[in-house]
């Protein structure tokens, strides 16, 4: 629960999970907020259709795994410059 994630279309955290169906709050990515608006799934759905995880960038975990792909992107970049330089890897 707490997860953000996308079904069929709707973007939305983990609000409530049971034996038969789930439910999320819907987030507007768009305007960065949510709506007033629950949207129950089937859990069914879930094989039939392929659902997203996707990251809270506002939680810490989030910003740890954003911080990472930074590092990892700026290191990317600095291997590029030194091969273009004459360097090899």
């Amino acid at each position: 629960m707490g997860d953000r994630v996308q079904v069929s279309g709707i973007t939305g955290d983990v609000i409530n999970m049971g034996l038969l169906q789930f439910q999320l709050r819907e987030f507007d990515v768009e305007e960065g907020r949510f709506t007033d608006h629950v949207a129950t799934f089937s859990n069914s759905l879930v094989f039939l259709s392929p659902a997203t995880g996707l990251l809270k960038f506002n939680s810490a975990s989030g910003k740890a795994a954003k911080a990472a792909a930074n590092d990892n992107a700026t290191r990317q970049d600095a291997g590029e410059k030194w091969r273009g330089a004459g360097g090899q890897r």
